[in-house]
C-alpha cells in the first residue's frame, strides 16, 4: 500500500473518531429523543464506523491482525448503536451492541502500536458497559443514565486517542522511513 493511502486511513481514522465525540456530545446535550438528538447520535456512530474500519486497515498493516479484528468488531458495534438510533425514539435493543463491545475491546487490547496504559484503558471499561447492559436488559432499568452516557463517552474518548496514536505511527514511519508491511 502507498504512503498516501497510509495517511488516508490514519486522517480517516482520527477525524471520525473527532466526529464520533463531537456529534455524541451534542447529542447527549440536546433534548432526549429529539431528532436533533438521534441525528446527532446516528452521524457520530457512522463517522466511527469508518474510523473503526480504516483504523483496522492500518494497524493490520503494521501486522496487529487481532487487534485489527477487534477494530473491525468496533464497527459494527457503532453500527448497532447507529442502528438503535430511530427517528423518533433510541430503540432498546440498540442496547445489545454492549455485547460485542467487550470482545473488541479486549482484542484492541492486543495493538502493540497503543501504549499499554491505553490497551488497559480499553479493558477498565468492560465493567462498565456490562453494567450498562445488565441495568437495562436484567434490571429493567431505563436507558438514559450515568452509566450509558460514561460508557459512550469513555469509549469515545479512547477511540480518539487510538486515533491520535495512528496519526503518531504513521507521522513517525515516514519521518524514519520505517518500511511498513
Amino acid at each position: 500500500m502507498s504512503q498516501s493511502e497510509q495517511k488516508v486511513l490514519a486522517v480517516v481514522s482520527i477525524m471520525g473518531f473527532v466526529l464520533n465525540i463531537v456529534l455524541g456530545m451534542l447529542g447527549t446535550i440536546a433534548e432526549e429523543n429529539s431528532k436533533f438528538q438521534l441525528v446527532s447520535w446516528r452521524l457520530g456512530d457512522t463517522s466511527a464506523v469508518m474510523a473503526s474500519l480504516a483504523a483496522s486497515r492500518y494497524v493490520a498493516l503494521r501486522g496487529f491482525h487481532v487487534a485489527s479484528t477487534g477494530l473491525i468488531l468496533l464497527g459494527i458495534v457503532h453500527g448497532i448503536s447507529a442502528a438503535g438510533s430511530g427517528i423518533e425514539q433510541l430503540y432498546l435493543d440498540s442496547v445489545s451492541l454492549a455485547l460485542p463491545m467487550v470482545p473488541a475491546l479486549i482484542l484492541i487490547s492486543w495493538c502493540g502500536l497503543f501504549p499499554k496504559w491505553s490497551r488497559v484503558t480499553g479493558l477498565l471499561l468492560i465493567p462498565l458497559w456490562i453494567v450498562m447492559y445488565y441495568r437495562v436488559v436484567f434490571a429493567g432499568l431505563s436507558w438514559m443514565h450515568v452509566t450509558t452516557y460514561l460508557s459512550f463517552l469513555l469509549t469515545g474518548l479512547l477511540e480518539l486517542i487510538w486515533g491520535i496514536l495512528i496519526w503518531r505511527d504513521y507521522k513517525s514511519a515516514i519521518t524514519n522511513q520505517t518500511p511498513q508491511k
